[in-house]
């Protein structure tokens, strides 16, 4: 069974969804197809016959469960991939394995269903993303990312350079180009309804730029930047970010700064692509000598 499936749906082909389906996809068929797999991305939930499906978060969420059945009917294996909204659990009989996009997701998937095999597959990166040269003349901070999802826009708009990026329009990438004035990034997190658990994409796109992050303690930042990383925001007040910035400043370009850098290049390094391929080499060499579940 090499055939592998990344599952969309149309009309909802926001860009983080993008990433996770689409360009993953590329991404794997350029490093497995001379093992002789076939990888491609679609939203076309019909005619699928032995191959390894992975549902993205909104096929998901939104696809009609008979369609989910008869994806698994079909002799295929099914995989939900739920990325940061919460679990349908309607569809869970269907499937064959959880996806998690983050460590914290991971451990939750297999305390709470353990009885369905979970894997990890961390967030990519934009491979338009590029390393930058970071302004040295002062602590330049920037948001980057759907401003409805950040938080204390009006309070730190002084301190904060706020820039929206395009969820829909996924050509639109003009944005990118301001990544270069900035030396620090700030990805304090207001919350949504329908929010489960967050991977750690904008600490991955920090780390990419080669820049520190001001991030909350959520999620896998612990993780990934560890308990004395400076400039992890211990609580979701006004005054901790105040704090976090303030510490920027007065660090900025000195040793605590650059032991931040150092802790960004180690990230940085752990979000390779060769990371994920190997990830998703291990999910296909654990459903390989499998065939579909019988009913």
């Amino acid at each position: 069974m090499k055939r592998i499936v990344f599952l969309g749906m149309a009309g909802h082909e926001r860009a983080s969804v993008w990433l996770r389906s689409r360009l993953t996809a590329d991404i794997l068929a350029a490093h497995l197809s001379d093992a002789g797999f076939t990888v491609r991305y679609t939203t076309e939930a019909g005619g699928h016959r032995d191959a390894i499906i992975i549902l993205n978060k909104y096929a998901a969420y939104y696809m009609p469960e008979q369609d989910i059945a008869n994806l698994r009917l079909g002799g295929n294996i099914v995989l939900a991939d739920h990325v940061d909204v919460k679990p349908r659990t309607e569809i869970e009989p269907w499937l064959d394995g959880l996806v998690a996009s983050s460590h914290a997701q991971l451990k939750h998937f297999r305390e709470t269903t353990p009885k369905i095999a979970s894997f990890l597959i961390d967030h990519i990166v934009d491979p338009r993303i590029k390393p930058i040269e970071a302004p040295t003349d002062r602590l330049r901070i920037g948001y980057f990312g759907e401003l409805r999802n950040t938080r204390f826009k009006e309070d730190l708009a002084e301190h904060v350079t706020f820039i929206h990026t395009p969820a829909h329009d996924l050509s639109q990438v003009d944005w990118f180009a301001q990544f270069g004035s900035y030396n620090c990034h700030y990805a304090i997190r207001e919350p949504q309804p329908l929010d489960g658990f967050k991977p750690f994409t904008k600490g991955f796109v920090a780390a990419r730029c080669g820049v520190p992050i001001i991030v909350s303690d959520e999620g896998d930042a612990r993780f990934y930047l560890g308990d004395n990383y400076p400039y992890l925001v211990r609580d979701q007040s006004l005054g901790a970010a105040r704090d976090a910035i303030a510490h920027a400043r007065d660090d900025f370009g000195g040793p605590t700064w650059k032991a931040a850098l150092g802790t960004m290049q180690r990230v940085n390094a752990l979000c390779d692509d060769k990371i994920i391929v190997r990830q998703f080499s291990e999910l296909f060499d654990y459903y390989a000598p499998r065939r579909t579940k019988s009913l």
